[in-house]
């Protein structure tokens, strides 16, 4: 049986990345910040996708130059 799949509300998501829920809303208008669902008028975001999103944004100090 497939393990049922987990979502975070925005106040989850603002308070895990220590973020507003303004600043998601408007990563959202942007089209940036990982991909969301919207059930009605509420927003869900995939915990798989958001973790795929902070791997995807991780940053080596040992190869990451700022020049």
């Amino acid at each position: 049986m497939k393990e049922p799949r987990v979502f975070y509300d925005e106040q989850v998501l603002a308070a895990r990345w220590g973020l507003s829920r303004r600043t998601l809303q408007q990563w959202r208008a942007r089209g940036r910040g990982p991909a969301w669902v919207k059930l009605g008028s509420a927003v869900r975001y995939a915990e798989t996708t958001v973790e795929r999103y902070e791997q995807e944004h991780l940053i080596n100090p040992f190869t990451h130059s700022t020049a």
